[in-house]
């Protein structure tokens, strides 16, 4: 026996093939089996888990191609690595086959050069530091493979300058406008085998479940910072002037169906999916919060920094930098 469910709406295609086996109700066989399908592969909230994904590789980069700490008077260069999450707190690898919110995973390499670099102390070509970010690269682990690939390029201009001495035990940073723009790319793909269990039923569903996320953005961000000794502490805002994205998902699955038939577990036939579908970025949330914390060793730092855009979600990194 053939049954098949097809719904438009969700562009999906299920199909499970079984065949006749005693003490087995073919239509509620079926019926079970495409809901739990449909629930663990998160098809039937597919647009908003593809929006969480969207929003998610939007603030993976958020912040880490600028320094908002270090007030460098010649150059800065570093590199850091970051995750961030929508609508779940799970970022790393769990025992589900999916992640449960939207994630996105960034590394990149930054540098950042003072205008005023080998101006005069007083040039109000100080006040400028141009800053430019970017990486491509791939990671395979137990669960999933990734790819990710970011770019960026920014200005931050000294609207206040720094009180308190450079060399002091503390000092004040003034106050930084920073703008640019922004751009991120996120690839997540199951690499193990996805098995689906209804009841006593089972799916071992193989092949491919792949959903790549593309943002864009165009940021304008008020920050201070404050040293004390080793340590300095920043904090700022940000608001998107302009922002794009969006997210698909490429699905074709199919293994065999077993299940207990008098006992004893027992092949019962196939199944497969075939689906497809695409969402674009929510314009939901532009605004969000920004504060980090870094250690001052000479020129060497090392740094924390986490964003909160409320009811979207959060990210972070961390990282190294040398700055003079």
């Amino acid at each position: 026996m053939t049954l098949v469910l097809i719904s438009a709406a969700l562009a999906q295609d299920i199909t499970v093939n079984v065949q006749e086996h005693p003490g087995i109700d073919a239509e509620s066989f079926e019926a079970d089996l495409s809901s739990t399908i449909e629930d663990e592969l998160r098809l039937l909230d597919q647009g908003e888990y593809l929006q969480d994904m969207a929003t998610a590789a939007l603030m993976s980069s958020k912040g880490m191609g600028v320094d908002y700490a270090s007030n460098p008077e010649r150059f800065v260069l570093g590199g850091s690595v970051g995750a961030s999450a929508s609508s779940g707190l799970r970022i790393g690898e769990t025992e589900q086959a999916l992640p449960q919110g939207g994630v996105a995973v960034q590394a990149t390499a930054m540098a950042g050069l003072n205008l005023g670099a080998f101006a005069p102390d007083d040039s109000p070509a100080r006040r400028f530091v141009v800053y430019a970010n970017g990486m491509a690269a791939d990671r395979t682990g137990d669960q999933y493979e990734s790819e990710f690939m970011n770019a960026g390029g920014h200005i931050q201009v000294k609207l206040v300058t720094p009180r308190g001495a450079e060399n002091g035990a503390g000092q004040w940073g003034g106050i930084d406008l920073t703008t640019g723009y922004e751009m991120s790319q996120y690839e997540l793909s199951v690499t193990s085998g996805m098995p689906v269990w209804s009841g006593k039923t089972s799916w071992d569903a193989t092949g491919e479940y792949r959903i790549r996320s593309t943002a864009q953005s165009i940021p304008v961000e008020l920050s201070t910072n404050v040293r004390l000794g080793i340590l300095s502490l920043y904090a700022g805002g940000g608001y998107d002037l302009w922002r794009a994205g969006s997210s698909a998902s490429f699905i074709e699955l199919d293994g065999a169906v077993s299940t207990k038939v008098q006992g004893q577990r027992t092949d019962v036939g196939t199944a497969s999916l075939s689906y497809a579908q695409a969402a674009t970025l929510s314009d939901a949330y532009g605004a969000r919060g920004f504060f980090g914390l870094q250690m001052n060793v000479f020129a060497v730092k090392a740094y924390a920094h986490v964003n909160v855009q409320p009811e979207a979600g959060f990210g972070g990194h961390a990282g190294m930098r040398v700055a003079l």
